[in-house]
């Protein structure tokens, strides 16, 4: 008895030897790996499905991927301590570069936002845009026309290179892709002025008509400033063409919502003064000197006073 209780004993012994040694193994390996986890955003914080990480061994060379889920969040376990190139990718976004290391038994816990990928023709715009308000007009031009080229569907980029043809004096041009910018997008006011004040630019005055009163169709609040100055240039227009009628109510318009605008005062003046009621187009010219004493309007109303002032007083 006492024999076959020592003989089954050994292979129980070594058994637990060989577990405590197999644990062991098993717990040091464990220690020498990392773990990478964390969360892929866009840049208002919202996450990114599918976003693509990859982890390059920079030492072994050797490279993995994982993604992202639905709510954004990644992990991975099983990373061999050493210094990695991370990317992150994902289709519309710009990729994100970096460098990272890890640690034995490190768990690196990281969060990312991407932002949103500009494409060729966006990044050609931005930098003629900023040309353009630097004063650097050539350089302005031959990076929109690039972002017109790419974009040809864009009226943004149409009417940007057409300011700065004209800024060139290239007008012929200018007025061009204005036209485009107008067709591509037909309800945009300030492109509709800027075309109809480039019409007027190269003396084409009737274009330049045509353009302001399409412009101002829908314009029934002159409170904004650029309705209120179109609506002047338009009576401008109007009284250099010969149409005095039309000019006087314009104008009128102009009063009604500003009285106390010189431009529209001094505008009126010479329209009635044109159509031959001298006392009222004397009225206006006073109102304009009243209204503005120190403006180049009311030291041109004041001339005109002065030769009524001296027509009278002639025999």
């Amino acid at each position: 008895m006492r024999h076959f209780r020592l003989r089954s004993r050994k292979p129980v012994i070594f058994f637990l030897l060989f577990l405590f040694t197999l644990t062991a193994r098993t717990s040091m390996a464990q220690s020498e790996i990392a773990s990478f986890q964390g969360t892929v955003k866009d840049d208002t914080g919202l996450p990114l499905v599918g976003a693509t990480l990859f982890l390059k061994d920079l030492a072994r060379g050797s490279e993995v991927d994982f993604k992202t889920n639905k709510k954004g969040f990644f992990y991975r376990r099983g990373i061999r301590p050493s210094e990695y190139e991370l990317i992150i990718e994902k289709e519309g976004y710009q990729p994100f570069r970096d460098r990272l290391r890890f640690r034995a038994g490190e768990e690196k816990r990281l969060d990312f936002l991407l932002g949103a990928a500009t494409s060729p023709a966006e990044k050609a715009f931005q930098q003629g845009l900023t040309a353009f308000n630097e004063g650097d007009y050539e350089k302005a031009a031959e990076a929109l026309e690039k972002a017109a080229h790419l974009a040809p569907d864009a009226p943004e980029a149409h009417a940007n290179l057409g300011l700065t043809y004209l800024q060139l004096s290239r007008t012929e041009e200018g007025i061009g892709e204005l036209e485009k910018a107008v067709a591509l997008k037909p309800e945009q006011f300030t492109t509709q002025i800027q075309l109809a004040s480039a019409y007027a630019q190269a003396g084409q005055l009737d274009e330049s008509v045509t353009a302001f009163e399409k412009a101002l169709e829908n314009a029934e609040d002159l409170s904004d400033p650029v309705s209120f100055e179109a609506t002047l240039n338009l009576a401008s227009l109007y009284f250099a063409v010969g149409r005095v009628e039309e000019a006087t109510a314009t104008y009128e318009r102009a009063v009604a919502a500003q009285p106390e605008s010189p431009d529209a005062l001094l505008g009126l003046g010479k329209c009635h003064f044109n159509q031959g009621d001298e006392q009222k187009a004397l009225d206006y010219f006073e109102r304009v000197v009243s209204a503005a004493p120190d403006s180049r309007q009311a030291t041109e109303a004041r001339t005109v006073i002065e030769q009524f002032e001296k027509a009278r007083k002639e025999p």
